[in-house]
């Protein structure tokens, strides 16, 4: 980087007084801020008094000077505003009272400031033409047409003013007009696109002399659409909560829900709670944003027809024998069946489905309604199967066992399943009962009268019913062995 080398400037410096222009009488000078007409023999006068503290700052809310005022013109001190020279006093006035597009008319030959604060506070400035110190202010007018919102539109867009005839005009993007989207005599309309949000479009009129008038217009575009995010299909005595999309970035919009009927909630909620009757139903919400922007969206909800509190099975009999079958029910009617396990169904579609097993078995029906196929349910029922044999070797009573107390084969029982009244009897060789039990967990230890029996062959008797409460006999030996 070069750094320029430090160089000198004659500068003359300001002398205060009057200005001189060649050939020009009482020239008057405006910009250095100093009174053309010299001070005030009042002020003077008043600058004599030896009392007076001028060496020191005064006041800063110069409560002295809105005493003396607040008397002379009997008005309430706490609505007197001092500032420290013109400057403050124009920017608390614009500050007050001007907001944006406001049109504030300035002199064509006038203290800078004035436009400054003017254009600071969003204010459009008008120039009126001084002529011989008098000021027009109907020379150069200009009137944009008001601020537009608009939603959801495609395509060209007009905007537009009103201004005297015959007079330049300018358009533009650009406050201080650096680009120019039309100009010419009389170009009172600007026809183009608008951007989606928020555009400002300046316009300014001039006359041959230079005097001119801006204004603005803002126009908003928004895009503005409500919808759902699909259709919803419920089973019957279910609730919903319907939620309305595409209107997020949006601070205020109201709803209007449709039919009422329909809703557990209000019709002017955000989010509403639906639960119909079975078949097919149109939800409308019709929207509405804070730019009075209109939208809606309808969804169609179907609900099914199956009450799942309703779902009993039943059987025509839930315990089986070998052999037998049974058949299962599911009610309501009218749904869609589905049997399982399977293997064990003959007609497993069908509500009324004919079973058979050789175990005990936990059947499944599924039952589902044929309108809205996400509405099911699975119910459950167990058949419990009985072997009906009942003979050996299923029944049967070992030939021999060990009762020496190692923990093995030490007891002798009686084998089998689904036995019932059970008389099990056994008998020495002289014929002693020497153990007898109505209780197939109860078995016979090898002890006759608390002493150990010797090594033998003894007979046994079993009386037992099964298969449906059928009598059976069965008689044979077993041996003690030690």
């Amino acid at each position: 980087m070069t750094v320029p080398k430090f160089k000198k400037f004659k500068i003359k410096a300001y002398k205060p007084g009057k200005s001189n222009i060649a050939k020009i009488q009482n020239v008057i000078k405006l910009s250095a801020n100093e009174s053309a007409l010299g001070v005030s023999p009042k002020v003077k006068k008043i600058l004599q008094n030896k009392k007076l503290a001028i060496s020191k700052y005064p006041d800063g809310k110069a409560k002295n000077l809105r005493n003396e005022i607040s008397k002379k013109y009997k008005c309430d001190l706490e609505k007197i505003i001092c500032g420290a020279g013109s400057d403050e006093i124009i920017q608390m006035i614009c500050q007050l009272y001007l907001k944006p597009s406001d049109e504030v008319i300035v002199p064509q030959y006038s203290f800078l400031m004035y436009r400054i604060y003017s254009k600071i506070n969003g204010a459009n400035v008008l120039f009126a033409r001084e002529n011989n110190y008098k000021i027009s202010v109907s020379e150069v007018t200009l009137t944009a047409f008001g601020d537009t919102s608009i939603c959801n539109y495609n395509g060209l867009f007009t905007v537009g003013s009103l201004a005297k005839q015959g007079l330049n005009q300018v358009w533009s993007l650009d406050a201080f007009f650096i680009d120019t989207l039309l100009s010419g005599i009389d170009e009172s309309e600007l026809t183009t696109e608008v951007e989606i949000g928020s555009t400002l479009f300046f316009t300014k009129v001039y006359d041959e002399l230079g005097c001119l008038a801006i204004d603005s217009v803002l126009i908003k575009r928004f895009v503005f659409d409500v919808e759902f995010e699909r259709d919803y299909t419920l089973c019957l005595n279910d609730t919903l909560e319907v939620i309305p999309f595409g209107y997020l970035d949006y601070d205020s919009v109201a709803f209007n829900w449709s039919p009422s009927e329909l809703l557990l909630s209000g019709v002017n909620d955000t989010n509403v709670w639906i639960s119909p009757d079975a078949g097919n139903h149109l939800l409308t919400v019709i929207s509405t944003s804070e730019y009075n922007c209109i939208d809606y969206d309808t969804i169609e909800v179907t609900v099914g027809q199956f009450d799942t509190s309703s779902v009993l099975i039943t059987t025509t009999a839930d315990t089986l024998i070998t052999g037998e079958t049974a058949v299962l029910m599911a009610y309501p009617n009218g749904l869609e069946y589905v049997w399982q396990p399977s293997a064990s169904v003959l007609n497993q579609t069908s509500n009324s489905a004919e079973v058979s097993i050789v175990k005990t078995t936990e059947f499944t029906a599924q039952l589902t309604d044929s309108m809205v196929k996400e509405c099911f349910i699975n119910e459950r029922i167990t058949l419990i199967f009985i072997d009906a044999n009942c003979e050996e070797p299923y029944i049967f009573v070992p030939n021999a066992f060990t009762p020496n107390g190692d923990g093995e084969n030490d007891v002798l029982f009686v084998r089998g399943r689904n036995i019932t009244d059970l008389y099990f009897a056994i008998f020495n060789r002289w014929g002693e009962r020497v153990f007898e039990t109505e209780d197939q967990s109860v078995g016979w230890d090898g002890f006759y009268k608390s002493m150990s029996s010797d090594p033998a062959v003894f007979d046994y008797y079993l009386k037992f019913k099964c298969d449906g409460g059928r009598e059976h006999f069965i008689k044979g030996n077993v041996t003690v062995i030690r």
